[in-house]
């Protein structure tokens, strides 16, 4: 129920032109702000000071931009398999995380739970992975497994789901410096049986959102099933430099539906309503300065957009049995269908006004495991309907 695995998106500009007398463009310096962070689970492609750090199946690999270029690994040692602790490139991960953060030439991401050697408990480290390559250690410890997380500033936000005294599921935020220190509880939810399903710092402030249901209802004895017990959905905002959450209500409307949020996105807003009855796609400036604009009706399986387009999530067609994501405009045209077999995974991060970024995952049956890959589209063959995926890294 609590995994919903959407990609988020990012944003960066890459121009590449040949070098036949031409000049390369230089990637220009910006954070990228994970988009469709309405999940918030996937943000496998960051920026840095002049290069892109690439997550693949707990491996980390440098990109240069350049489209007919892989992604290496950042690790220095030679001959090295890239899946041992002690590989600087390599983090391993709890599932279904596949996200981390740049901050002053160093990457932040969650491992999967071990000892912590001070206090012989077990817990899940933030991992500090120099970017270069040259080393990596233990920023700090969760106490529980962090079901969704973020960083905004030097802080890493986080939330737990937990029993209560009296066995009811509830979703609490903390927030804990990435230098270490003390884990703060910031936010505990009115609801149970929920969690988060987005969270995000945009411009200095945490916006996170919430789904649950009524801490008054009795779960273990209702008549109709879990499934037909109405929900609620909360939208809230977090100052850090004051302390204060507050319900966000720029989002919500008169009959009490707030806002999903798709994307942010050179100071717009793009989001719909947590209704079956409107699915349209809205854009707003932020904080509200100006009138929202509809952009129109989001076709079927959309679950993610951006200035250009929208992307359909992976979903099977059980009459060709095979798997496909598709991308349309904003008139509801086709751009294109991409086709996988039915065993295969994808998800995409959509980018830049040059690239759309994806994650692959194949089933390898005679071998028992899964093939990963971080693969890239050019948009302005998206554009045509002509797009290949190109493969970055492979895991």
């Amino acid at each position: 129920m609590r995994k919903h695995f959407i990609l988020i998106f990012c944003v960066v500009y890459l121009c590449i032109l040949c070098s036949c007398g031409m000049v390369k463009k230089e990637i220009p310096s910006v954070t990228l702000t994970p988009i469709n962070c309405e999940w918030g689970y996937h943000n496998f492609i960051v920026f840095g000071d002049d290069a892109y750090y690439i997550l693949c199946g707990g491996l980390i690999a440098r990109w240069d931009g350049e489209v007919d270029h892989q992604a290496i690994p950042i690790c220095k040692k030679p001959d090295c398999s890239h899946d041992q602790p002690e590989c600087c490139a390599f983090v391993n991960m709890e599932y279904p995380h596949r996200k981390m953060f740049y901050l002053d030439g160093s990457l932040y991401l969650f491992g999967r739970a071990q000892e912590d050697s001070v206090t012989k408990s077990h817990g899940f480290p933030m991992w500090k992975v120099a970017a270069d390559g040259s080393s990596k250690e233990i920023a700090f410890f969760a106490s529980d497994f962090p079901n969704m997380y973020t960083v905004l500033g030097d802080v890493a936000y986080y939330d737990f789901c937990q029993e209560d005294e009296n066995g009811k599921l509830i979703t609490t935020l903390w927030a804990q410096p990435l230098q270490g220190g003390e884990e703060t509880l910031i936010w505990k939810s009115e609801l149970q049986n929920g969690g988060l399903d987005m969270i995000q710092g945009i411009n200095g402030q945490l916006y996170f959102s919430e789904y649950g249901v009524d801490q008054s209802i009795d779960l273990e004895n209702i008549d109709t099933g879990f499934d037909n017990v109405q929900r609620e959905y909360n939208l809230y905002t977090y100052q850090p430099e004051t302390g204060e959450v507050k319900r966000d209500s720029l989002f919500q409307k008169e009959d009490g539906s707030i806002a999903v949020i798709w994307n942010f996105f050179d100071g717009d807003w793009y989001y719909s309503y947590n209704t079956t009855e409107e699915n349209v796609m809205w854009r707003r400036p932020e904080e509200g300065s100006g009138d929202a604009v509809c952009l129109g009706k989001m076709p079927k399986y959309v679950n993610a957009a951006d200035p250009l387009y929208m992307y359909s999530g992976w979903w099977v067609d059980r009459e060709t049995k095979s798997g496909e994501v598709s991308v349309y405009d904003y008139n509801q045209n086709l751009i294109q269908r991409i086709q996988f077999p039915m065993e295969d995974t994808f998800e995409w991060l959509p980018a830049t006004e040059d690239y759309v970024f994806g994650y692959y995952e194949k089933p390898i049956n005679e071998e028992a495991r899964i093939e990963k890959s971080v693969i890239l589209l050019e948009r302005d063959k998206l554009a045509d309907g002509a797009a290949e995926m190109i493969t970055l890294i492979q895991r």
